[in-house]
């Protein structure tokens, strides 16, 4: 398939702006849900908006809810099959390991317990790196020849940032206010030191609250990376936001419900209708 609308870029050995903190537990959409089943497409707009399915991945949860086993397989046309899987394994509720294996080998493992956490990244079988989570810092240590090196001689504060925001192209913001209108949408905008609306998003909501729409704005940011997808073990498929002209959306998704309001599809559409759009549906099955 044509990658139109994709930038793909080198993963980073360091694990800022691409991880989220390990401690935090990884739970079931819905109660009772055992399997979680997805697939990626793209639609192809110059072949009539074809699905062509590029991944499938499966969530395992236990009967507490807890994620147990994650499966990924990139199955793009014309590219190598690429494959990982989180297996984790709890030995109390606020303690567990966690190890991902890419392509058959062990590429990291964490270990958590309670506000600490230790994330080993490995290299050629051997620890390349290992990131000490303290309380709301991480301190990153580089292993070399058996030699250990700092990355820096304070702790990085790091869990105070936004979800949301790209760091690493953007820079940072001055501040963000959010706004409600009279139907209940909420309005998100990141402004500059002089003020200056940089990014927004709006989301639209339906009966119940669920959010059936959000709308992304890019109004300064030259760069504003927004969403990934692993393309590879080396690779990542990133989506960002051009800037928007004429006040319209630089991106829109769209999400869909079945009829006990669980989230079934999502679309994402950029602002130029001839690139490629990404289509993600979801099954499930339950314990009961």
């Amino acid at each position: 398939m044509k990658h139109a609308l994709l930038v793909l870029t080198l993963l980073p050995f360091t694990l800022f702006g691409r991880h989220t903190d390990p401690r935090i537990r990884q739970e079931a959409p819905y109660a009772g849900v055992k399997l979680v089943k997805t697939t990626t497409f793209f639609t192809l707009p110059k072949e009539g908006n074809k699905l062509d399915t590029c991944i499938k991945e499966s969530h395992l949860y236990n009967q507490d809810g807890l994620l147990v086993h994650h499966d990924f397989s990139m199955v793009m046309q014309k590219n190598p099959r690429y494959d990982y899987q989180e297996k984790i394994a709890y030995t109390a509720e606020d303690a567990w390991t966690k190890r991902e294996f890419r392509q058959g080998f062990l590429i990291d493992s964490i270990v958590v317990n309670g506000s600490r956490a230790n994330y080993y990244f490995f290299k050629e079988n051997k620890i390349h790196a290992l990131y000490e989570y303290r309380g709301d810092s991480m301190q990153e240590k580089m292993i070399n020849s058996g030699d250990t090196l700092f990355r820096a001689k304070k702790p990085f504060t790091y869990f105070n940032r936004d979800d949301f925001w790209d760091y690493a192209n953007a820079g940072s913001f001055a501040r963000k206010a959010v706004m409600h209108d009279k139907d209940g949408a909420a309005t998100v905008t990141y402004f500059n030191e002089k003020d200056e609306a940089l990014v927004s998003y709006t989301e639209h909501r339906v009966m119940g609250g669920k959010v059936s729409q959000v709308d992304y704005f890019n109004y300064r940011v030259k760069r504003f990376d927004f969403k990934r997808l692993t393309y590879s073990d080396k690779m990542e498929m990133n989506f960002f936001l051009e800037k928007s002209k004429k006040g319209k959306p630089s991106y829109q998704i769209y999400y869909t419900y079945n009829d006990k309001n669980q989230l079934v599809e999502e679309k994402w559409v950029d602002g130029n209708p001839k690139k490629n759009q990404v289509v993600i549906k979801y099954e499930y099955e339950f314990y009961f």
